[in-house]
């Protein structure tokens, strides 16, 4: 893209509107590099995050295990199924 720069016959608003916009361009430059920065800073730590408790991650993401059922005692103190014997 070519940029307009001004000469020295150009009319004051007219400079003014380029330093403007240079300094746009500057600090848009400045913007984008310093989020990919914290992007990428973000990422490894995200990573090191992961590494370091991936055993406590995999351990909350497992399914429950079913409950265990105690078998049941009838009044004389033996165990009893519910299938009627």
């Amino acid at each position: 893209m070519d940029r307009w720069i001004p000469s020295k016959s150009t009319h004051p608003l007219e400079y003014e509107l380029y330093k403007l916009q240079s300094w746009m361009h500057i600090r848009t430059e400045r913007y984008f590099k310093k989020k990919q920065c914290l992007q990428d800073k973000f990422l490894r730590e995200r990573d090191e995050i992961m590494q370091r408790y991936e055993e406590k991650i995999q351990e909350l993401d497992a399914p429950p295990s079913p409950p265990r059922q105690k078998p049941r005692t009838d009044s004389s103190g033996a165990e009893s199924s519910r299938r009627g014997v």
